[in-house]
């Protein structure tokens, strides 16, 4: 990018010429009286966020003579806006002195009334040096690869870019990357993903009771990163792998940690908006009655994300300290095990429907082998 504070452009601005060249000072207006001049005296007059800065003066013969030989030396670097304005002006000056065009004015420039040019420099790339760039180079690849990786290719990616991120303390942009993030909450989509493989299995014993199990292992997990590796290896006995994206399936990875907000706000938010909903149901829906009365009670209760953003600092301090006593789905029962996770995965699996014959049981060492242990554990 372009900087006209730093960059040498003209004699003006070369302490160089000032030194050398003081036998041809006396023809020139001295740098402290430039002020004076006007702006037809110059080339080209810039308007950028920092100012105005008026360029290659054309004011006598002698500063036109100088400033086509530094127009000559930066011509290449000159924005191409700069570059056409300044050229056309200073080659109008110097036929008008009778002076011999350097090389870069040569050539025919657009003519232009104004000299002046409203210069918004492009935001300046990060060096590809930097992590920032990385980032965004690493962001890039997935996002043009998204459709041609297998599930189990993107969450890998997604780890290894969030790792970087973290690394960096640089935010994932990428909704598509947070998605396949691993997470220790399940997201939206996981009971509509359950429901797709339920009705896929309906009319195949094996697989329904194979499914069946799954549920069973699933409920016993108290980690849902791991939850989406066993639901994968069921998905390739199958073949429902096949069916991911285009094919109508939501991949299990997908289907358990997407449909949150990206991370550097979703977290806390999903936590609030789940804080809040829970409170505003059962003894908490009546404590609030309580303490409010009508008709806040009542709106709070029918829209407690959006109540809450509208009250005053006192209102919401008594909802804070109510919300102390909510738990959130991740916080931890005294056995140590997860209490909203489990019972979500419990609700769907009793949301699915369970009816198996002991006889029609497959063998364990299939789908729910010890490999299957592995790939989930190589998958974290």
């Amino acid at each position: 990018m372009f900087k006209f504070a730093a960059a040498v452009v003209d004699f003006y601005d070369d302490p160089d010429f000032h030194m050398q060249a003081k036998g041809v000072m006396k023809a020139l207006v001295p740098a402290d009286e430039v002020h004076r001049l006007k702006d037809s005296d110059f080339a080209v007059k810039v308007a950028t966020a920092s100012g105005e800065h008026r360029k290659f003066p054309v004011y006598n013969k002698v500063a036109c003579a100088f400033s086509g030989l530094y127009f000559d030396k930066v011509a290449a670097d000159l924005p191409e806006g700069i570059r056409k304005v300044a050229g056309y002006h200073l080659k109008v000056a110097h036929q008008r002195f009778g002076l011999d065009e350097p090389a870069s004015l040569s050539g025919e420039f657009p003519e232009t009334g104004s000299n002046l040019v409203v210069y918004q420099p492009e935001p300046e790339a990060p060096s590809i040096g930097t992590g920032e760039a990385v980032l965004k180079l690493a962001e890039y690849s997935f996002m043009s690869l998204n459709r041609k990786m297998s599930a189990i290719e993107k969450v890998a990616k997604a780890i290894d870019i969030s790792k970087a991120a973290a690394m960096a303390n640089l935010p994932v942009e990428s909704q598509e990357i947070w998605d396949y993030t691993p997470k220790d909450r399940l997201g939206p989509h996981f009971e509509p993903m359950l429901r797709q493989r339920e009705i896929a299995v309906e009319n195949n014993g094996i697989m329904k009771v194979a499914f069946e199990e799954v549920l069973g292992a699933i409920t016993k997990l108290d980690d849902a990163r791991k939850i989406p590796f066993l639901i994968h290896e069921f998905d390739k006995v199958a073949g429902f792998d096949y069916r991911y994206g285009l094919g109508g399936f939501l991949d299990p990875f997908y289907g358990t940690w997407g449909g949150f907000l990206r991370k550097e706000a979703g977290e806390t938010e999903d936590i609030l908006k789940y804080k809040l909903g829970t409170l505003s149901r059962g003894n908490g829906g009546e404590a609030i009655k309580a303490a409010f009365g009508e008709p806040l009670s009542s709106k709070f209760l029918r829209d407690p994300v959006g109540t809450y953003a509208e009250m005053g600092p006192d209102e919401k301090k008594f909802i804070d300290f109510m919300l102390k006593y909510v738990p959130s789905k991740i916080e931890r029962d005294d056995t140590g095990s997860r209490r909203g996770l489990w019972s979500e995965e419990q609700k769907a699996e009793k949301g699915l429907k369970k009816k198996t014959k002991p006889s029609d049981r497959p063998d364990r060492s299939g789908f729910m082998s010890q490999s299957a242990a592995g790939v989930i554990q190589d998958g974290l």
